[in-house]
Parts: structure tokens; sequence; C-alpha cells
């Protein structure tokens, strides 16, 4: 079944349809009995995914929280249920892949976050375990290619084997060749995790293609003809922070080595391609850190989002730890970002501040205004949900009960900004949505969708807001 029936939802909340569904297709499954069910992530005990979102439900897999779906009610009938099962599964798959390597690396190796990245790098590595082809993993510094790498084999047939790192970027020429076989030895049924490859000489390279082609070991006693059991069997991942077809053109890289590895092939996107994973990371690192005491404020989980990270996981790893440990309070602020971190501290909470508010309402999430003026927090719901239509001061005004003069204090004294400001910024993030789900629609239609009736004004709104053209925009999309 791929979507969900009207009929069978009458008098059922969504929680409690998803909940039947998922329970029925997981006892279907591969998957060992699963013990799952849902908590609001609100709650206070979730320190792991406390989320924030009436339509967000937490996921917990023997008593652990794993994760969380997303949950609309009011459009259970647009949810698809292969999605949503596919997502439980990642899920599941893996924590009980962190638990593997938790107990023989002494440290888990984690994959975190729910963004659209993470579950399609999930799904690879729950497809290449199955085989034991060669994996080039792709990446920037600092980007977690040693987790997928330890993911990979965990999840596959060699898990209670050997799984060693040779980092090319701290080896020595003297003796390569050797220690190259001696590891080989050593690890032989198990997985060869060579990280940063680009780092190897031209003369390493030979080298290591010499090994990849010597099928069998010498034995002890050095017999030219090698028994069965002296035969490699070895399964091999590779990352690079380079793009080796590159290298290869500009003859820093053997051709032939990269033929050699280059089968099943993955890129781990840069951290700040995937934002929405950081205050994932952040409660992951709360959570092995802390005693369950310390959170993160919203505006530090904004500073700490809008910094580009160009070491990636590591910076942000290294950073949090940093404020975790030192920062004196329960709640971990701009200050403590400002005192401890100054590299990555923003000096502009207030436009931080702009950026909070519109994601809030773009995801129509008004738990996080309900502390605000009554009046001020009508006008903000009015807004997220007649973005598309004229809004004037007097229409806030009517809805709410609040005299214009006094609303537009609150908005500029609360918020600081005006209505029609937050108003642009939602419709410039909905008309962001569209060109993505819609590329091919014209720029026309869908400035009028979201209510700019001038394009020219549009066209300048918009670059304003985003630093180019609409074209220019939608045509980065489709490079991306």
């Amino acid at each position: 079944m791929d979507r969900f029936n009207i009929q069978e939802i009458i008098e059922k909340s969504g929680k409690e349809v998803l909940e039947s569904i998922i329970y029925s297709k997981l006892n279907e499954s591969n998957i060992n009995k699963a013990t799952i069910h849902f908590g609001n992530g609100r709650h206070n005990e979730d320190i792991h995914f406390n989320v924030n979102h009436p339509n967000k439900y937490s996921i917990y897999y023997k008593k652990s929280p794993i994760g969380y779906i997303r949950i609309n009610e009011s459009n259970i009938e647009d949810i698809r249920l292969d999605e949503v099962f596919e997502k439980v599964d990642l899920l599941i798959s893996r924590h009980v892949t962190n638990k593997v390597t938790r107990f023989h690396l002494g440290k888990g190796q984690e994959l975190i976050g729910t963004s659209d990245h993470i579950l399609s790098i999930e799904s690879f590595i729950k497809r290449v375990s199955k085989t034991s082809h060669p994996v080039l993993i792709e990446g920037n510094s600092g980007c977690e290619k040693q987790a997928i790498a330890t993911a990979i084999h965990y999840n596959s047939e060699r898990s209670h084997q050997n799984f060693y790192e040779l980092n090319c970027s701290s080896l020595k020429h003297e003796n390569f060749e050797q220690s190259l076989l001696a590891l080989m030895h050593k690890i032989n049924g198990g997985t060869l995790f060579i990280s940063e490859i680009e780092h190897l000489s031209i003369s390493q390279q030979g080298k290591l293609i010499q090994s990849l082609s010597a099928k069998t070991l010498n034995s002890k006693n050095h017999s030219s003809t090698p028994s069965a059991q002296d035969r490699f069997d070895i399964r091999y991942i590779i990352s690079t922070s380079h793009n080796l077809i590159d290298e290869v053109k500009e003859s820093r890289f053997l051709d032939s080595l990269l033929r050699q590895f280059n089968y099943l092939k993955i890129k781990m996107p840069s951290l700040k391609d995937r934002r929405g994973d950081i205050p994932h990371i952040l409660n992951f690192l709360l959570h092995e850190n802390s005693e369950g005491n310390k959170v993160f404020s919203e505006q530090a989980i904004s500073i700490l989002k809008n910094h580009n990270w160009p070491e990636n996981y590591s910076e942000l790893e290294q950073v949090g730890i940093r404020l975790i440990v030192l920062s004196k309070g329960d709640v971990i602020t701009p200050e403590d970002i400002k005192m401890l971190a100054p590299e990555v501290f923003n000096d502009d909470v207030e436009e931080i501040n702009h950026k909070i508010l519109i994601e809030n309402l773009f995801n129509e999430n008004f738990f996080s205004i309900k502390d605000l003026h009554p009046g001020l927090r009508k006008s903000l719901v009015y807004i997220s949900r007649n973005y598309h239509k004229e809004i004037t001061l007097q229409n806030l005004s009517d809805y709410s009960f609040v005299s214009p003069s006094h609303l537009s204090y609150l908005f500029r004294s609360n918020l600081g900004r005006s209505f029609k400001q937050i108003l642009t910024g939602l419709r410039i993030e909905k008309i962001k949505k569209t060109f993505k789900e819609f590329p091919n629609q014209k720029i026309t239609i869908s400035s009028l969708e979201v209510g700019f009736g001038d394009l020219s004004h549009f066209e300048k709104i918009f670059k304003k807001h985003t630093g180019m053209t609409p074209r220019e925009y939608k045509n980065k999309l489709k490079t991306c």
C-alpha cells in the first residue's frame, strides 16, 4: 500500500495510523522484531532529538531515541508509506551499526542527522554492504568519510573480521611495500580503509598497485607455491579529499590505480550544504559530553548553523565539545560562543533571530512564538497562512484585535522587523521552495503565486535577499 486510504483514517489520528502501518511493515521485513514507539519531540527526556515541532515525532527503538519523523496530520493522505518505512528502516540500521562500532572500535563512528543527504548515504551503505567490491568515498577535509567506511564494514558479512585504517597522510616512504603486505596479511578476510589516498607519492601508488595485483600471499616458509589459505580476501574502501579524475589529468594520480577502486562511489557533502543536520550533531555532542543538564539556546544553534565550517564535522565537533565542557551555565548562549569560539561568532544576532522566525513560520512551527504578545502571535499565524494574499497592517489589526499603531510597535520592539519585512522574507522562502520543486515553471507565475504582483519589484527584492536574480538562482539549482 503506497498511500493512506481515507477510509482507514476515520476517527484515528495520523500518529495512530502511521504507527500501526509501520509495525505491520516492520513485521514483514528482515529487521529483527522492532520495538518502536513514537514520542512527541517536545518532551525533555528526548535529549537526542528534541526538535520542538508539533508535527515531528521522535522514534524510539528498544528505548533509545534514534531519530524523528514528520507527521502533518492535516495532510495525512499525502504521506508516502514506502518513504516512511524506508526512513525508519535506515534509522534502525544506523542505531544498530553504531552500537556494533562502539563495541569493536571503542567509540562510535556515527552519521548524524536526518537530511536527505544523510539518508541517501545510508541507503547507499545498505546496498554496497552486500557486496565486496571496492568503494570510493569523496568529501572535503573533516567530513565523516571514516563513518561511512566503518558503517559499510559493520553492515557487511565481514563485520566480525578486522577493520583497519591506513592513513596515507602520515605514511613513511621507507619499507612501504613490505609494511603494506604485512598489513594485508594481518587483516586478511576483513576490510582495509585507505584514507586520504591522494597523499601517496607516485612511487607509493605504483607499489600499491603491485600489492593489489598479488593475488596470493607468500606462506611463512616463503614457498613459491602458496596454499589456498594464503589467498587475499580483503574489502577495500578508499577515501579522498580530492577529485581523483582531476588528479589523474594533472598526472598526480595513476589512472591504473584509480581503475582498481572506481567501482562504487559516494560523495559526502560538506556541512554547509546540510545545515539542518547541525542541531542533531549538537544534541549528539551534548548527549556524549554532558549529564543532560545543558542545552544550546536557539540563537546559539542559529549562529552555529550559519557558520560555513571549512573543516566540516571535525571542526564542529571540536567547537561543540569546547562549548559544552567550558561554558558555565546550563544554557549555551551566543555570549559563550563569542568568548569560547570567537572564530565562528556572528555579531548580527538580530538577523539570526529574523532567520529563525522565517524558518519557523515557513514550517508552521508556532510553538516557538507561544510566549509572544497574543496579538502579535495571531498576526504571525495569519501571515504564515495567508502570505500569498495582499496583507495590510489594517488586516492584521482587525484579525488580532490590536490597534495598527500598537501592532506596528509590537513587531518592531519584539522582532526588530516590520510586518512587511517578515511577510517578504516568508514569500522569498516560499518561492525558493517552488523553484526547487518546479524548476520549469515560469518565474512570473511563481512570483504571482506567492503574492508578488509586480515582477520588477519581485526581482529586486529577491536579489536583495539572495544576492542573485531569480533566473541566476534557478540556474544554480540546476547545476547542484
